[in-house]
């Protein structure tokens, strides 16, 4: 469930994220060590490493660099907080969270599928 599953932020170092419009979510993608997302005004793709069951690091994450006004600290806040990551599990809501090294919750995110 982790890969291959769209995954919205709802938020960001306990601050709700906030939505530039609706269809313009900031989200993320996992799939084969890939990492492909949208930030709210730039994509941004990368790469990660998962070596034990519920242990994740993101080894680089780059992003395209349109002007984003008003956008600038969302931007920057999902970068630096995906830079932090150790780890993450599935809430029994099956929300995903990212946790930092010392289990700090960094970030939230709840799934979305494709309609049928």
């Amino acid at each position: 469930m982790l890969e291959n599953t769209r995954w919205e932020f709802r938020q960001v170092l306990g601050e709700n994220l906030v939505r530039p419009s609706p269809g313009q979510e900031p989200y993320l993608k996992l799939a084969n060590g890939r990492l492909d997302g949208f930030s709210g005004c730039n994509l941004f793709n990368g790469d990660y490493q998962r070596d034990i069951p519920d242990h994740i690091r993101f080894l680089t994450v780059r992003g395209s660099m349109l002007k984003c006004p008003g956008q600038g600290g969302v931007e920057k806040q999902v970068i630096q907080v995906l830079q932090q990551v150790r780890s993450w599990r599935i809430t029994p809501q099956q929300d995903l969270q990212f946790l930092g090294q010392g289990g700090q919750l960094l970030a939230e995110f709840s799934a979305v599928y494709p309609k049928p």
